[in-house]
């Protein structure tokens, strides 16, 4: 119930076509689905759920195809691992509040964050164009300036190489419509496939027995 509030907090607060991470926003973005004070709200704001690109990959397949930020657009260069790197940079607090008292505790995490938010969420608007100083923060900007940068970089290239395969863009999204097909289809393991895995576990287990 308490990630529900937060959706509904978001959803308030930023209005429509919002993405959110999570570790399994495949399972929540059902519960969200299913919610009966949610479900309504939560489509009509065109809300998007994903999964981390880091744990993504422990998921299966199909998930990722569904719900993984590197086959959904709107996510660009973002992991989606902004808490994981909030709470790690914290950790070189400890060696400067390890003995203290608990006031001196909490001053110096409270003086860490202060210093966290000036260093990601500043901008020095007296340096910027009128058209960016609606950003939230230095990470926004480095993330559209480094996205730039890659497309300068290798749109020629990847022109090229699409070219000499003979591939369009509309056949990438095609491949990713077939796959996906292919996994909700599949029922069971192909033949191949577990012949394969067997000839494997023979070998391993032959090599044990050695």
């Amino acid at each position: 119930k308490y990630l529900l509030t937060i959706v509904d907090a978001l959803i308030d607060l930023y209005g429509q076509d919002i993405g959110v991470g999570y570790d399994v926003g495949c399972t929540f973005s059902k519960i969200v689905q299913d919610s009966p004070l949610l479900s309504t709200k939560a489509h009509d704001a065109r809300i998007k759920f994903c999964i981390n690109a880091f744990h993504g990959y422990a998921h299966n397949c199909l998930c990722q195809i569904q719900h993984h930020p590197l086959y959904l657009s709107g996510f660009g260069l973002e992991d989606l691992k902004t808490m994981e790197r909030v709470f790690s940079a914290s950790n070189a607090v400890s060696c400067t509040m390890r003995y203290t008292t608990q006031h001196h505790w909490t001053q110096g995490l409270n003086l860490h964050f202060q210093q966290w938010d000036d260093d990601n969420f500043f901008f020095p608007f007296h340096q910027l164009p009128v058209l960016v100083l609606n950003f939230s923060g230095n990470c926004l900007m480095n993330n559209y300036v480094q996205a730039w940068g890659l497309i300068d970089e290798y749109t020629d290239a990847v022109a090229s190489l699409s070219s000499s395969l003979g591939v369009a863009e509309d056949d990438l999204e095609r491949w990713i419509d077939e796959e996906r097909q292919f996994l909700m289809d599949l029922k069971e393991e192909l033949s191949d496939c577990v012949l394969a895995c067997s000839y494997i576990q023979a070998l391993i287990d032959q090599d044990n027995a050695q």
